[in-house]
């Protein structure tokens, strides 16, 4: 119980991406007074040297009681194996806890699903939320009926008939409550579900400030470095890169002009994109490659008012215009390509203006 007697929830956060623990950590810092909160980070591709992992457990200012990671390095037949592994695991630690909320950055994790199953099984459902992820939360995610179809009868048979396959992210029955930057914007299925805004403020708390300085000294990153910069550019997931034509092109044109015109350039990888550099870009002039293990939203406190920021299909522009509107940033997208005409009028809600390839940096 809290000091006015009432029983305090019990929360468990379950981020698999680097924005889904900034959103945890800013969301339980802010709960902090009316829930205990325990964080598992699921799917975690390093399980040795796991940067967030690492930075949680040493950040003093965290609202956390309990830390676990679980591994997501499998691939094939051996990611059955490894996810029934830590179904076992997770089952054990649930023996000797419960809790009564769950919050999750994608309801179609099965590390979410098998969770909310066990806990279901107790008598006391718990609530589940869904923290914002990003894009889905307000273009959606694209339903293909055979396919999730035979996905869903697939998890099913190997995990059990709990499995839901949602519609888009966070539009489960698993979910009750949804946790948007932008609740006006998010697509129809989750505009049926408890909507709640995250506001900006919540990103400026101080304890926010602690973790994303030990997340760069973690790194060996200068937060001076950031401070000086005058343009960013936020490269877009492997897969969506090959569904816009001459996205290199366009994207070294871009830089190019930049350098010509003496500025100090930084882009942000993707961090499903291979190696360090794999446009080769520091050799046109680009001052920094960001880390692509740094989620982008934790340096946004350190960019300069009115600092460029370009970007396209990603999430990480939108985030920028509701967590720094002080900041530049500009959409490129080609209206002419129907993968990228899906996004032209949710960034143009957003606020954001939209230019096409070639004219965005002029």
């Amino acid at each position: 119980m809290d000091s006015n007697g009432d029983v305090l929830k019990h929360a468990l956060y379950l981020p698999s991406t680097p924005l889904n623990v900034l959103l945890s950590a800013a969301h339980a810092v802010e709960q902090r007074h009316e829930q205990s909160a325990a964080l598992w980070l699921i799917d975690q591709k390093r399980v040795n040297d796991n940067p967030y992992y690492e930075v949680l457990q040493a950040w003093p200012d965290s609202p956390f009681e309990e830390l676990n990671l679980f591994s997501g390095t499998s691939v094939g037949w051996r990611k059955l194996a490894e996810r029934r592994e830590n179904f076992q695991r997770m089952q054990q630690l649930l023996e000797s806890r419960h809790f009564s909320d769950v919050l999750v950055g994608s309801d179609r994790r099965v590390e979410f699903q098998y969770i909310m199953h066990l806990l279901s099984q107790s008598g006391l459902p718990p609530k589940g939320h869904y923290l914002d992820d990003g894009l889905y939360s307000y273009a959606g995610r694209p339903y293909h009926p055979l396919k999730d179809r035979i996905n869903a009868g697939l998890k099913k048979l190997f995990y059990g008939a709990w499995w839901q396959e949602p519609y888009t992210i966070g539009a489960s029955e698993w979910i009750n409550d949804v946790w948007v930057m932008a609740p006006d914007l998010v697509c129809d299925p989750l505009k049926a579900k408890n909507c709640h805004r995250l506001p900006p403020t919540l990103f400026t708390a101080p304890e926010l400030a602690t973790l994303s300085e030990a997340l760069l000294a973690h790194f060996d990153e200068s937060s001076e470095d950031y401070r000086a910069l005058d343009v960013v550019i936020l490269l877009s997931h492997p897969n969506n890169i090959q569904k816009m034509p001459g996205y290199e092109a366009n994207l070294k044109g871009m830089i190019e002009h930049f350098v010509g015109d003496k500025q100090r350039i930084a882009v942000k990888y993707h961090p499903r994109m291979p190696g360090e550099d794999a446009f080769e870009l520091k050799a046109l002039g680009v001052e920094k490659v960001i880390p692509s293990s740094i989620a982008f939203e934790f340096l946004l406190p350190l960019f300069k008012p009115n600092a460029k920021l370009f970007g396209d299909v990603g999430s990480s522009l939108l985030m920028t215009r509701w967590l720094r509107p002080d900041l530049d940033g500009t959409a490129i997208l080609d209206e002419n390509n129907a993968f990228q005409r899906r996004f032209l009028t949710l960034f143009q809600q957003a606020g954001l203006p939209v230019k096409a390839p070639g004219e965005g940096f002029v």
